[in-house]
């Protein structure tokens, strides 16, 4: 699930983000061209991007060209440069309004019609097996938000194939990955979007200590990661998720993150495949990140007589 394309998005970064679409899907096919020997030799993958199936639907409408091209193309990058695994055919539907999107959720993921508008009033994307369900309110003219956006679903798509279905994953994982993989497609588009992210997100993990609501056990779940995000807000929640994946990644890198979720295919028990992917139970590693993110926050320090 992502929150509505720009709500989390820096000003500074946010302007830069609604250029053509075009120059950046030139961007990115470059970059696809140059990664496709070396990393689908070394993954074993199949050097392929899944079929995209547009489907109307009620409240729905087609994707333009340049938003289909760029899920193409997204899917490419996500293959080649992150090792990402993508189904052999996807369905996607793209909703223009709120409440499109809210009868997409309806209709093919089967949500209650209230918690349906409660999503659509935060959420920009949901992924399901083998289906995207995308919100898009400038399909004419889709910037490259609309990049962020689906490079978002289609990782939560990639968790799912590794988990060879549905997981109990941890929700902030989850989402963490997503946000961090989406951050990572456009920085090789907008140079420094990820850096900038990183500096955005840091007054939302200081709050949360301050009022000692890091708990990472508490967003483990759909649920009570949605829980949080109404009651605490949206945007600080998926800052949240994306610092403490961040700080993961920054520490052992983005291939015991597959490991952790293809551990699923085997086993339904998140602690123990957290712990044996990353070589510490997670209240270590939240112990750990709590530690790293008090550094963080901490004022910096004056001089003795300054």
């Amino acid at each position: 699930m992502t929150p509505y394309a720009g709500r989390d998005v820096p000003k500074a970064v946010s302007r830069r983000l609604r250029r053509p679409l075009g120059p950046i899907l030139r961007a990115l096919t470059a970059v696809c061209a140059g990664a496709v020997v070396t990393t689908v030799l070394s993954l074993g993958m199949p050097p392929r991007t899944p079929d995209f199936i547009w489907r109307g639907a009620a409240g729905a409408s087609s994707p333009v060209p340049p938003a289909a091209t760029a899920l193409r193309t997204v899917a490419e990058v996500l293959r080649t440069e992150f090792g990402l695994p993508l189904p052999p055919r996807l369905v996607a539907r793209a909703y223009g309004s709120p409440d499109g999107f809210a009868q997409g959720l309806v209709a093919h993921a089967l949500v209650e019609p209230g918690r349906a508008a409660e999503l659509a009033g935060f959420a920009a994307g949901v992924a399901l097996p083998g289906t995207l369900l995308l919100r898009e309110p400038s399909l004419a003219n889709p910037s490259d938000e609309w990049v962020r956006l689906v490079a978002h679903e289609l990782t939560h798509v990639a968790q799912i194939e590794l988990a060879g279905g549905e997981a109990p994953a941890a929700r902030w994982l989850a989402e963490g990955m997503a946000e961090w993989v989406a951050y990572s497609v456009l920085d090789r588009t907008t140079p420094g979007a990820l850096r900038t992210h990183r500096e955005t997100v840091l007054p939302a993990v200081c709050a949360a200590l301050d009022d000692g609501t890091l708990d990472v056990a508490a967003l483990g779940t759909p649920e009570a990661f949605v829980r949080r995000a109404v009651r605490r807000g949206v945007v600080p929640t998926y800052h949240i998720a994306f610092a403490l994946t961040d700080d993961l990644i920054g520490r052992i890198g983005l291939r015991p993150l597959r490991a952790y979720f293809g551990a699923f295919r085997e086993s339904m028990d998140a602690d123990a495949n957290f712990a044996a992917a990353f070589g510490l139970p997670l209240a270590r590693f939240e112990r750990e990140a709590t530690g790293r993110a008090a550094m963080a926050c901490a004022p910096p320090a004056w001089p003795a007589g300054a």
